[in-house]
């Protein structure tokens, strides 16, 4: 009988660990139909260290997402393990991307919302 137990037990626990750890992850998927904020109008080509222009302190940016519930306006905000910048030169009209729902994340029932550079995940980048 013990048996039994014992294996139910370890039984339960792996259902249990796959169930946890096979969750797709949450999160506002869409294609990016814009983006807006001064980071979306620096060049890809130009040299953000030489451009005395940009000042990274007032950089803003934000992505109009078109997804199967609509549109959605998202401010992103800049966090340290992603820097807006970089986010913004790689992002695309027409690339997929995820917004991960967390802490940072907060999408009002009209469409608008801000979240931090961390939580924005590009999907699929469009071909060109």
């Amino acid at each position: 009988m013990k048996n039994y137990v014992k294996m139910g037990l370890v039984f339960g626990a792996a259902i249990c660990t796959v169930a946890i750890f096979n969750r797709p992850p949450r999160g506002l998927e869409g294609t990016v139909k814009e983006e807006f904020g001064t980071a979306s109008q620096i060049s890809p080509m130009d040299n953000i260290s030489t451009n005395k222009s940009v000042n990274t302190k007032d950089v803003t940016y934000g992505l109009v997402l078109m997804t199967s519930k609509g549109d959605y306006a998202i401010e992103v905000k800049d966090h340290r393990f992603k820097p807006i910048l970089p986010l913004a030169k790689q992002i695309e009209i027409g690339d997929r991307v995820r917004i991960r729902y967390g802490i940072y994340t907060q999408i009002s029932r009209d469409g608008v919302g801000t979240t931090h550079s961390n939580a924005v995940d590009i999907l699929e980048k469009v071909k060109r």
